[in-house]
């Protein structure tokens, strides 16, 4: 009868060690998801971190009138740089309308800068004539240098602003910005 009382623990400390092992497993599973969360809201691969220590309201722009613009507040915003004669900024335009309209309940915004590109009245008349518009905010850039400390040389260029204005991450040159890669992204950023 020793024997069987033997048996009889062994198979109970077994089960009580394979629960636990079941619950450490789920638990691992879960903590591994919120990591994998955070791993996609510090980086996306395709872009590279935000160097400078510059905030969102470092950068100086205007509306058409040639009044002071600022970045929204509270939300994640992503600044593009354009310009009326950059071809890959105009062919990714429709993308950044698309992720813009999809992304608008979740706190991240777009705004769209034209740099380098002439007076805002003909910017304005090439925005209407192309029917680009809401859910993006046009305006732009009040100085015309305004990507030279990044080292740009070359548009489009796309800052991602968390929700306390400071700079996460940027791109320079055309992206597929209505992925779900972005998308996941930038709801996980607007959830931190």
């Amino acid at each position: 009868m020793g024997s069987l009382v033997r048996f009889g623990l062994v198979v109970i400390v077994a089960g009580l060690a394979a629960v636990a092992g079941l619950w450490a497993g789920k638990a691992l599973r879960e903590n591994g998801n919120a990591g994998a969360a955070t791993a996609k809201v510090e980086r996306l691969e395709w872009m590279d971190p935000f160097e400078p220590d510059w905030t969102a309201a470092s950068f100086k722009m205007q509306d058409a009138s040639g009044n002071p613009v600022s970045l929204p507040q509270g939300k994640v915003t992503l600044v593009n740089f354009w310009a009326r004669w950059c071809q890959p900024c105009l062919r990714e335009m429709p993308d950044l309308i698309a992720l813009a309209k999809d992304m608008q309940d979740k706190d991240v915004a777009l705004v769209a800068v034209a740099t380098m590109d002439g007076p805002p009245d003909q910017v304005e008349g090439f925005l209407n004539n192309n029917m680009w518009g809401e859910p993006v905010q046009f305006t732009f850039a009040a100085d015309p240098d305004v990507l030279v400390p990044l080292g740009a040389r070359g548009l489009p260029v796309t800052i991602v602003f968390d929700k306390d204005g400071k700079g996460r991450m940027q791109r320079f040159g055309p992206a597929d910005w209505n992925s779900d890669e972005v998308k996941t992204y930038l709801a996980a950023l607007a959830e931190e």
